[in-house]
């Protein structure tokens, strides 16, 4: 609720030589010798924002230099090798068939280069629950390891 304030009259407006002016209780400005009041929410706001900015510029900063030094030590070869087989390994028995059928085809395409993945892809082929996922295991295990594909009979 605006609060009523007597304010001095430069321009002589008023017969007793006061103007009424309203006053809104929160910031006071001063304009043109009178007292205006103002938000500071607005003022509030873009300070947090700025604060905000500031902390994403520094963490995207701190995540730079934390793959650069990641990046620098190396990578071991063997380590990432067997990441990517445990992974392929545990999504050919527990993945949804959309994941099966996708790394399946990552695998066909490998063709010989991924025989390591052969016990995999036979049981894939032999006991997955989706007649999908079994066909598209049959078909890579072919151009993977024809040996084992024919040794089980799987045509």
């Amino acid at each position: 609720m605006p609060v009523r304030v007597r304010v001095a009259n430069l321009s002589g407006n008023n017969p007793d030589g006061r103007r009424l002016m309203q006053v809104y209780p929160s910031a006071v400005v001063r304009t043109r010798g009178w007292q205006m009041n103002r938000s500071r929410l607005p003022h509030r706001l873009a300070a947090a924002c700025a604060l905000l900015a500031v902390i994403a510029v520094a963490l995207t900063i701190a995540l730079g230099f934390k793959i650069v030094d990641a990046i620098s030590r190396g990578f071991d070869p063997a380590a990432v090798n067997q990441w990517v087989t445990q992974a392929v390994t545990v999504t050919l028995q527990q993945g949804a068939p959309e994941q099966k059928l996708e790394v399946i085809r990552v695998l066909a395409d490998a063709g010989a280069d991924a025989r390591e993945f052969s016990p995999s892809l036979l049981q894939a082929a032999l006991a997955d629950d989706d007649p999908k996922v079994r066909e598209a295991a049959v078909a890579a295990l072919k151009k993977v390891d024809p040996d084992a594909a024919a040794q089980f009979g799987l045509e």
